[in-house]
């Protein structure tokens, strides 16, 4: 087998933003990831602060965003 046949020519990056007690700063963390990223993910671990809420409010019309949500909070460790 061909290794640099399985190997997309256009590779997509993703980026996971956990989002625990960052309120004041997820907007701009949003804000400033590039037009490179296919996906971002936020990972809300229970966050009392709501941070992905703010932040998906902060860039409304950006559909490469999506939350992923915890009932309770999981940790460092799991929750991305």
């Amino acid at each position: 087998m061909n290794r640099e046949a399985s190997i997309p020519r256009d590779p997509l990056l993703a980026v996971v933003v956990p989002c625990y007690r960052l309120s004041k700063q997820v907007a701009h963390v949003l804000q400033a990831i590039g037009p490179a990223v296919w996906r971002i993910y936020c990972v809300d671990d229970d966050c009392p602060e709501q941070s992905p809420l703010i932040g998906g409010k902060a860039v409304p019309n950006d559909p490469r965003i999506g939350c992923l949500v915890h009932p309770r909070n999981m940790g460092v460790g799991i929750a991305p």
